[in-house]
C-alpha cells in the first residue's frame, strides 16, 4: 500500500517558528543590576553558619548587656536613696550629664564592642575574596553574566551585612529598654535623634571594617594571612598611635587629640564620639594622691569623617584594582 504524500510548501526565511517548545520559562527577568545581592545573600549566609562566628557574635552583646544591667541598678539604687546619685555616678560608671546620659552608654558599648567586631571580621572575611584567588574562582565568575562591581558589591555587602547584624542589634535592644524604662523621664525629648546616631555608629564600624578587610583580602590567596595583616594593623596600630599620644602631649587629654585616634580603632571611636556629640568623664590619679575628673572632648568631626572615608575608600578602590578573572603578569 502506497501512502500518500503531502505537497510540499515552500519555507520562506522569514517565517515564524511553529515549534515553541523551547519557551518553557514565563517567570520574572531580573536585570543586571540586582545580580550583586545574590552573592551578597549568599556570602551573608556563608559568613554567618560556622559555630565560632555565633559564639564571638552572641559574647558582642555583653557589653550592651552589662550596659543595661548597670542602668537598671542605677535606677534600683536611686529608687531607694530617693533620687539620689549613687555610688555608680560617683565612679563614673554611670554617667548622668543631661543631653549624653544615654548616648555616652551607647559610645561605651561600642567601644568595648569593638575588639569582638573585629574578630568576626577576621573569622568571617579573611577568606571572602582571598579563598577565591587561592582556588582560581575568578576566572569562573566573572565568566557568568556577572561584572566585577557585582562581585566587588556582593562580596562586600554580604560582609558588611553580617558585621552591622552583630553591631547594631544589641544596641537596638539597649535602645528599646531605654525607651520603655526612661519614656517619662524624657528620653524622646532630651535625646531625640538618638536611634539615627546608634545606626550611623553602628553602619560606619561595620563598613569600615568591611572594606580594610575586603582591600586586604583581594590582594591575597591566603586567609590566614589576610587575618593577620589586618590583626597586626588594628592592634599593632592602636598600640603604636597611643604611644605617640603620651609621648606628645604628656597626657594631657586636650592636646593632640588627633593623634590618640590615628588608627583604625581609634578612627571608628573618635567618629563616634562626634557623632554621639559626648564628652567623655574619667577619674585619674591614686589613692595617695587623689582623684580628680578628667573630661576628654570629641575629636575635630571633619578629620575623624575625613579618615573613616578614607579607610573605606582605600580598601574598596585595592579590591576593585585587584580583582581580575586572570592573572596578569607584567
Amino acid at each position: 500500500m502506497i501512502e500518500p504524500t503531502l505537497p510540499s510548501v515552500p519555507v520562506s526565511a522569514d517565517s515564524p517558528i511553529a515549534d515553541l517548545t523551547y519557551r518553557n520559562y514565563d517567570g520574572p527577568l531580573h536585570s543586571r543590576a540586582v545580580r550583586w545581592w545574590t552573592i551578597a545573600v549568599a556570602m551573608f549566609k556563608l559568613h554567618t553558619r560556622p559555630l565560632s562566628f555565633k559564639i564571638v557574635g552572641a559574647i558582642a552583646t555583653l557589653p550592651y548587656l552589662f550596659i543595661i544591667a548597670l542602668l537598671w541598678l542605677q535606677g534600683q539604687i536611686a529608687s531607694a536613696q530617693g533620687g539620689r546619685p549613687s555610688f555608680l555616678v560617683s565612679t563614673g560608671l554611670v554617667d548622668m550629664t543631661v543631653g549624653q546620659k544615654f548616648a555616652i552608654q551607647f559610645y561605651n558599648a561600642l567601644g568595648y564592642q569593638l575588639l569582638y567586631l573585629v574578630i568576626l571580621t577576621l573569622i568571617a572575611g579573611a577568606g571572602s575574596i582571598a579563598s577565591d584567588n587561592r582556588n582560581n574562582a575568578l576566572l569562573i565568575y566573572l565568566s557568568k553574566p556577572i561584572t566585577k562591581n557585582d562581585y566587588l558589591l556582593g562580596k562586600w555587602m554580604g560582609l558588611f551585612l553580617a558585621l552591622f547584624a552583630a553591631a547594631f542589634t544589641p544596641a537596638i535592644l539597649l535602645y528599646l529598654y531605654c525607651l520603655v524604662s526612661y519614656y517619662s523621664d524624657g528620653f524622646l525629648r532630651d535625646e531625640p535623634r538618638l536611634l539615627l546616631h546608634v545606626f550611623t555608629c553602628t553602619a560606619l564600624a561595620a563598613a569600615t571594617l568591611t572594606s580594610i578587610m575586603i582591600g586586604l583580602s583581594a590582594w591575597s590567596k591566603s586567609p590566614r594571612i589576610t587575618g593577620a595583616i589586618l590583626a597586626s594593623l588594628y592592634f599593632a596600630g592602636q598600640a603604636v598611635a597611643f604611644a605617640m599620644w603620651r609621648y606628645s602631649s604628656q597626657g594631657d587629654p586636650g592636646k593632640d587629640v588627633i593623634l590618640a585616634h590615628s588608627s583604625i580603632g581609634g578612627a571608628i571611636s573618635g567618629l563616634s564620639q562626634g557623632i554621639y556629640g559626648v564628652t567623655v568623664h574619667t577619674l585619674r590619679g591614686s589613692m595617695r594622691r587623689g582623684f580628680r575628673t578628667v573630661d576628654y572632648p570629641p575629636p575635630s568631626g571633619t578629620i575623624m569623617w575625613a579618615m573613616v572615608l578614607g579607610l573605606i575608600l582605600v580598601g574598596v578602590v585595592a579590591a576593585r584594582i585587584k580583582i581580575r578573572a586572570v592573572e596578569v603578569i607584567s
